[in-house]
C-alpha cells in the first residue's frame, strides 16, 4: 500500500556469480583489463521518502588486482545509485580464485539489494 520496492539496477544487476565452483585448478583469463559502471538517477514520487537503501560499499581484491564501488546518493527527491567493477589485470591464478569468487559473490549479493521508498 504505502511502500515501494526498487530494485536500483534495473535489468544490469549481476544475477549469479560467473565464478560456480569451489576450487580451481586453471588460471582465469579475462583477455584484458576492464571496467564496468551503472549509473542512474530516480525521482522519487511525490510524498514518498527513502526508508531503506543499500549500504555503501567498497570492495578490493589483493593486491589491487580489482575493485568494486556501490554506492547510493539521496538527494532532496532524487536517488542517484553508481555501481563500478574494476578489473585491473587480465589473468588470475589458481591460488587467487578463492578471492575472486568471493569478490564476485559480494557483487552479486549488493546488487540484489533494494530501496524501499515510504509515503508519508
Amino acid at each position: 500500500g504505502n511502500a515501494i520496492y526498487l530494485k536500483p539496477m534495473l535489468g544490469e544487476a549481476m544475477k549469479e556469480n560467473p565464478f560456480k565452483v569451489t576450487e580451481r585448478k586453471y588460471p582465469v583469463d579475462f583477455a584484458t583489463p576492464m571496467e564496468t559502471t551503472y549509473l542512474s538517477t530516480f525521482t522519487l514520487p511525490a510524498g514518498y521518502k527513502v526508508e531503506e537503501s543499500p549500504k555503501n560499499l567498497l570492495l578490493s581484491l589483493p593486491e589491487n588486482a580489482g575493485r568494486f564501488m556501490f554506492t547510493v546518493a539521496v538527494n532532496g527527491n532524487t536517488v542517484q545509485v553508481v555501481s563500478k567493477i574494476t578489473i585491473r589485470k587480465p589473468v588470475f591464478y589458481a591460488e587467487e580464485y578463492a578471492a575472486l569468487r568471493e569478490f564476485y559473490n559480494q557483487i552479486v549479493s549488493k546488487h540484489a539489494e533494494q530501496i524501499v521508498l515510504k509515503k508519508g
